[in-house]
């Protein structure tokens, strides 16, 4: 077990957090060594700083991905809004000219040409 000669305190959550470093995640480019060397405080602090960067890219294209669904659903709301602004006009008219022809009122003649 390679953690018994670290100089600093290594409890369970440390290794949790280590695992999927060993396991499955490439050890970020910057490391040079493929095990990494925990008896080395530098390193671990290096591990641990190229992990918070990745993980505030991540972040950063989550919040990305938000932003322009948010515009996307913005935008559609939008144009519902308008879509429904004017359906509102045409069925206004519409009653209008239904009251008018409701009062016998007749369309003037068009001339043709």
């Amino acid at each position: 077990f390679w953690l018994k000669d670290a100089k600093f305190p290594v409890n369970r959550g440390f290794m949790m957090w280590l695992r999927p470093l060993r396991c499955f995640s490439p050890i970020p480019e910057g490391l040079v060594s493929e095990q990494p060397n925990l008896a080395d405080p530098e390193h671990i602090e290096r591990i641990y700083q190229l992990r918070c960067e990745a993980a505030l890219e991540r972040e950063r294209e989550h919040l990305q991905q938000r932003v322009r669904q948010d515009r996307m659903a913005e935008d559609d709301y939008r144009r519902e809004v308008q879509a429904m602004r004017e359906q509102m006009v045409w069925r206004e008219a519409r009653r209008r000219s239904q009251e008018r022809n409701d009062q016998g009122h007749r369309p003037r003649k068009r001339l043709s040409l």
